[in-house]
């Protein structure tokens, strides 16, 4: 009787030597060059902490709705809302937001299986089927046999070779690589956005100024008018007054030297109202050579309503979309920079394919379905350089990214105070030059009266009037200033308004 054999103990696996070795390079490489997190809002965030709220000001948070809604003036509203949908510069924004999204589909495309079919036929000469192994008609097919004399050939026919195949690629994606460079593309395509918001803030804000333009070359045109009607009476009285022998006649000399002064005024005043209408029309989407006369407002800068709330510092993160640009930019950097330095470990992928394939080497068509499966490992070892200079190249632009985004926040919060002392130095010029304003004009009659009853002479109302005359022309000037500064303190708040543009405007054809 035989004894039983002895069970054999299980083997153990195979220790895999290679990646037992490698594994205390591999392993911390990929945590160190993990998941690209968004960190640049939080940069940014840290960079403000410091600042809880703007020198002066309403704290209270701002207003989503469009600062052009809140200034008396219907055409200022509707001229925006037309530029918004039809400026050349705001479309081509909605275009680079739509290649930013194709993008993000590209970069999500290298995540995804590759799957093609693919099909091919070949003919060649049948003549030609033996050649590789060293036949052909001339030579014998058993060693010593005689070689009977070759027959006049015929035209050799052809045989067919083809397949057809259902192909399936797929990499991989084992330490996040290629999940990087989609977040950035995702980062590119917010700071796309974040671009055509600035564009369109920035629009609003230039049809508002180049309309102001207008209409405060329109009213200097209509103050300058009537400035030349009063030095025309002015000189009419005079005139009276040398006729009677009660002055000179180099008073009269004098008051026709200020009223040309005054005409000679009036021709560049009118081309200052058709540049800055054909800037607008421009603004517009318009011909500036045809649209001009569609642009003729009042003569009468509006009332601006209460400052506006400023909120806090934070809030330009929200609702400048340079801020936007610029974090989705660091962020996007951030994940480019771990992208390439994922480049140092291997890569796996895997293939299939099943079909079909045939030939007619025996004059029938014959055929067979193939398949097959495998898989493949790829481990760098030397590329002359180019991934070290990849991802130095990542990493300087990451640090390019992070100090432009620090520089673009301090310079947001400094756009806020600058536009704040602006309008405040605005208001109390305005002031001022409307104090003076009234005093000169009651200086100017009252001297203009004494004129009159011989009770002053003619030096005095002349340099009544000019102080006047300025004086109005100055005043008119500061009120463009103040709205001017109001303008430039909403384009330095920015806005959420343009987060409702969803839709992009149509295209003109």
């Amino acid at each position: 009787m035989t004894a039983p054999p002895r069970p054999r103990p299980p083997r153990a696996a195979p220790r895999p030597r290679l990646a037992r070795r490698l594994a205390p390079w591999l392993l911390p490489l990929a945590f160190w060059a993990g998941p690209a997190w968004a960190d640049g809002r939080a940069q940014a965030l840290a960079l403000l902490e410091g600042t809880p709220r703007f020198s002066q000001g309403d704290p209270s948070p701002p207003a989503n709705a469009p600062w052009w809604d809140t200034i008396p003036d219907p055409a200022l509203q509707q001229l925006i809302q037309q530029a918004l949908s039809e400026n050349n510069d705001l479309l081509a924004s909605w275009s680079r937001v739509e290649q930013a999204r194709a993008r993000t589909v590209t970069g999500r495309a290298a995540l995804l299986p590759v799957v093609t079919f693919d099909a091919s036929a070949t003919a060649a000469p049948r003549d030609s089927l033996g050649f590789q192994f060293g036949l052909n008609r001339s030579t014998p097919t058993v060693p010593g046999a005689a070689t009977e004399p070759a027959a006049e050939e015929e035209p050799s026919e052809l045989f067919w070779n083809g397949s057809a195949k259902f192909n399936a690629t797929w990499n991989i994606d084992l330490w996040g690589r290629n999940i990087n460079t989609f977040v950035a593309s995702r980062h590119d395509k917010a700071a796309a956005e974040g671009d055509r918001d600035a564009a369109a803030i920035a629009l609003a804000t230039n049809v508002a100024a180049a309309w102001y333009d207008v209409v405060l070359a329109q009213a200097r045109l209509s103050l300058l008018r009537r400035q030349v009607e009063v030095n025309e009476r002015m000189l009419e009285l005079v005139q009276l007054r040398y006729e009677g022998a009660q002055t000179s006649g180099l008073d009269v000399l004098q008051q026709r030297q200020q009223l040309a002064s005054a005409q000679a005024l009036v021709p560049a005043v009118e081309q200052g109202v058709q540049r800055s209408q054909a800037r607008l029309a421009l603004l517009l989407g318009r011909d500036p050579t045809t649209a001009s006369a569609d642009l003729r407002p009042g003569d009468a800068l509006p009332e601006l309503p209460p400052a506006p709330s400023l909120g806090k510092p934070a809030d330009l993160l929200r609702t400048r979309p340079e801020l936007v640009t610029a974090i989705a930019q660091a962020d996007a950097a951030t994940a480019r920079k771990k992208s390439a330095t994922k480049v140092l470990l291997p890569t796996v992928g895997l293939n299939a394919n099943a079909g079909w394939q045939g030939n007619d080497i025996s004059e029938e068509w014959t055929s067979q379905e193939v398949w097959g499966f495998g898989g493949s490992v790829s481990v760098p070892l030397f590329a002359g350089g180019r991934n070290l200079g990849g991802i130095g190249d990542s990493r300087a632009g990451e640090a390019i990214a992070t100090h432009t985004l620090r520089q673009r926040v301090l310079s947001a919060v400094q756009e806020v105070e600058d536009a704040l002392l602006a309008e405040q130095q605005a208001t109390a010029e305005l002031k001022a030059l409307t104090s003076l304003t009234e005093a000169a004009q009651l200086a100017f009659e009252d001297s203009r009266d004494r004129y009159g009853r011989g009770l002053v002479n003619y030096t005095t109302v002349l340099q009544a009037l000019t102080v006047y005359q300025s004086a109005e022309l100055q005043a008119l000037n500061a009120r463009r200033s103040l709205i001017g500064a109001r303008i430039n303190l909403h384009d330095a708040l920015g806005g959420a308004w343009p987060q409702a543009l969803r839709v992009a405007p149509e295209e003109p054809r």
